[in-house]
């Protein structure tokens, strides 16, 4: 700083530094900013819609379905009342209770052969069952009744049954199948289940 003498003798000092009050006020705006900042963010990642993640066997719990719940099933999906059922469970996520999967065990005996069948309806698709990865692949296609078809022989089960994994597509709605067998082929139960 610099002193200036003055007509009347007094002293005053020069300041040539008067960028200095504009220069505090922005830095005092950026401190505020800085402060307010994580509950700008926090609020902001509040409102962002929550994108689902895939989940296993470990999120979900089973109960055993009722009567009333496969009767609402089967009216939903008139092609599984060809199956005589053995048994059924209801999947819900553990964290929201929300519905993930139907499973049905059923049996269908015809003239030429006896199924034993797994039926497992989706109502999550980001629920990876154990065995979800071994449908993605299956080489075997057909389409009948609107019904996206897609099966592969796996081989012979324990009980030297022939053992198919199917997957049936319909407005969205996958269905993912177990089927064993006595005969190599299952285009005769393919026929007759989803022939409507």
């Amino acid at each position: 700083m610099e002193e200036d003498v003055q007509l009347n003798g007094t002293k005053r000092i020069k300041n040539k530094k008067r960028w200095l009050i504009p220069v505090c006020f922005v830095l005092l705006l950026g401190c505020l900013a800085l402060c307010f900042l994580p509950l700008i963010l926090q609020n902001g990642m509040q409102e962002l819609p929550q994108t689902p993640s895939h989940f296993g066997d470990e999120a979900v719990n089973e109960r055993t379905l009722d009567e009333s719940k496969k009767a609402e099933i089967m009216l939903q999906n008139p092609f599984l009342t060809k199956l005589t059922y053995t048994g059924g469970a209801e999947l819900f996520k553990s964290d929201n209770n929300s519905l993930v999967f139907i499973i049905l065990s059923g049996e269908l005996e015809t003239v030429t052969d006896y199924y034993f069948v797994t039926v497992q309806i989706e109502y999550n698709s980001y629920y990876d069952f154990l065995s979800k990865h071994t449908y993605e692949n299956l080489q075997q296609k057909t389409e009948i009744n609107n019904f996206l078809v897609s099966y592969d022989l796996l081989g012979l089960d324990a009980d030297e049954l022939y053992w198919y994994r199917m997957l049936t597509e319909k407005d969205g709605q996958k269905i993912y199948w177990e089927i064993h067998c006595f005969e190599e082929s299952i285009t005769d139960f393919i026929g007759l289940v989803l022939d409507e």
